[in-house]
């Protein structure tokens, strides 16, 4: 029994690492998987500043800095958003797989 749950822990293992090489096709994940898939990925709307060719007066230069500052921060908190979207994703798959491997023990151990 343990050799046949090896062998499923192994076919399950391919399978899961060959849903990377198909996520384009939502309807082939959804289907193998029940889970709903977005494919939908966010673009930032960050307001890139205009650069000015030279500084008029300092008044412009200090604003053309803030007016780059807030881009900046703007993307970063893109990223910081984009990556803990991706966190979740992440932690959503490890769990699949732990609660993989808790079934394989829990036959184990019968």
């Amino acid at each position: 029994m343990s050799s046949l749950l090896s062998c499923v822990s192994l076919s399950l293992f391919v399978v899961l690492a060959s849903f990377g090489a198909i996520a384009q096709d939502k309807k082939a994940v959804e289907k193998a998987t029940g889970a709903t898939v977005s494919t939908a990925v966010p673009k930032h709307n960050c307001v890139r500043p205009d650069a000015p060719g030279k500084f008029e007066s300092d008044g412009q230069q200090k604003l053309f800095v803030k007016q780059v500052d807030g881009y900046r921060d703007c993307l970063m908190a893109f990223r910081n958003d984009m990556n803990k979207l991706a966190q979740a994703h992440i932690d959503a798959a490890n769990g699949a797989i732990e609660d993989f491997n808790s079934f394989v023990n829990m036959i184990n151990k019968k």
